[in-house]
């Protein structure tokens, strides 16, 4: 049996990546659907969210509407799991948030407008239409966005995120532009660097991941441009460590 048989097709190489490097791991999940395609790789769309405001120079209502209009005209949209690839959004995936059960009371069903794309695209509108800047908003249930991801290929053909690979080669043979080496940050030093960017604003972090964070982390993770919960999150992960 020969390497190929035993471990089944090899990944094409993509032509594509962000400015800033790609990372197959995020917080939530893998950043990848199942396949050995380039096209398989994805990026959080919280990620692309941030990089909108802050790239393309765009206000946070404009840059939902070509996301939520994006997603409306058919561009797919993944859920990333624990442990496995990324799935394609379930229609039956709930985006409401409770956070108080009353346990006499039933369980609560989920209404159609909550579930699926629909509900995908309903409280993208409402958490991050009204965004100051990524990671500002104060709402309770934004984290319930964190696992969402399209494809690297749509995020590049709709908004220009990724540069091509062949075109970066080209440009590197022909000497026209210096090239840089994009050291990936691994997950890791990712959660130190956060953890360490509380302590340098003078925040008074805990030694227990399960302590409560301080109220000034949110201005942190707004620097970060990212939410406060995946914020919250990562710093979390790196303290955790300290009982390794």
């Amino acid at each position: 049996m020969t390497n190929s048989e035993r471990n089944g097709p090899r990944p094409e190489k993509s032509t594509i990546e962000p400015l800033g490097g790609w990372s197959p791991h995020a917080l939530d999940g893998l950043l990848k659907k199942s396949g050995a395609s380039a096209d398989d790789r994805l990026e959080v769309l919280s990620v692309l969210f941030a990089w909108m405001m802050r790239e393309l120079e765009l206000p946070s209502k404009l840059a939902v509407n070509k996301i939520c209009n994006a997603l409306a005209a058919g561009t797919e949209l993944y859920l990333l799991n624990d442990g496995d690839y990324a799935e394609v959004l379930p229609a039956n995936h709930s985006f409401e948030y409770f956070p108080f059960v009353n346990l006499n009371e039933p369980e609560r069903k989920p209404s159609d407008e909550n579930v699926g794309l629909a509900g995908a695209i309903k409280h993208l509108r409402e958490y991050w239409s009204d965004s100051r800047a990524f990671g500002a908003s104060k709402s309770m249930g934004e984290h319930v966005l964190d696992p969402l991801a399209v494809r690297l290929s749509d995020a590049d053909r709709l908004w220009g995120y990724c540069r091509r690979g062949d075109v970066v080669a080209q440009k590197a043979v022909t000497g026209s532009v210096p090239t840089v080496k994009v050291t990936k940050e691994s997950a890791k030093e990712r959660n130190r660097r956060r953890y360490q960017m509380c302590l340098d604003a003078g925040l008074d972090m805990p030694d227990d991941d399960y302590a409560h964070l301080p109220d000034g982390i949110k201005d942190v993770a707004a620097k970060e441009r990212i939410s406060r919960q995946a914020f919250n999150k990562s710093v979390k992960a790196h303290i955790a460590g300290f009982k390794r």
